[in-house]
Formats: C-alpha cells, sequence, structure tokens
C-alpha cells in the first residue's frame, strides 16, 4: 500500500485500497476490497459502486481504529485463474 498521504485542504491522512468490481447479471456491480474483507458495496453504475466502496472503507478504518486494531496493507494482487470442471451430460 502506498504510505499515508497528508491532504494538502486539512490534516486529513488518505489511505488507498485495490478494489474489484464485480458487473451484476442484471446491472449494476458489487465491489470487494480483498484487504478487508468486511468491505462490501454495490451500485447501479460505476460512480456509485466506488462511491459505496468508499464509505465503507472509511467505516472499517474508523472502526478498526477504534478498537486498535493497525490497518491493514493493500492487497493489490487479487489472484484469478479460469478453471475447468467436467461434468456428464443432461
Amino acid at each position: 500500500m502506498a504510505p499515508p498521504q497528508p491532504s494538502s485542504a486539512s490534516d486529513l491522512v488518505t489511505w488507498t485500497y485495490t478494489a474489484v468490481f464485480l458487473p451484476e447479471p442484471g446491472g449494476g456491480f458489487t465491489v470487494f476490497v480483498p484487504a478487508l474483507p468486511e468491505v462490501c458495496g454495490t451500485g447501479i453504475t460505476m460512480a456509485e459502486a466506488q462511491e459505496a466502496a468508499r464509505e465503507s472503507i472509511a467505516l472499517a478504518l474508523e472502526v478498526r481504529r477504534e478498537v486498535g486494531e493497525p490497518f491493514p496493507a493493500d492487497s493489490a494482487a487479487v489472484p484469478m485463474m479460469a478453471l475447468s470442471v467436467a461434468l456428464p451430460p443432461a
């Protein structure tokens, strides 16, 4: 994860996490953050899904801070591969 960057607008610190956006069959997106397994969001548009993810990430980090847990490092390496299965004919 990139080191936190102080915001020029205030004393805020920016944390960056990799998010995975899955298109839904009926439209919209579901988003997951591998480094923060509790983070999940949805949106009809990509912009809505991004905003839902940002809100969920902020909440997850606030909870971790309140209970004294460290913030995890980003996990940008999300393994993906094609898997084949064999089934008997129908």
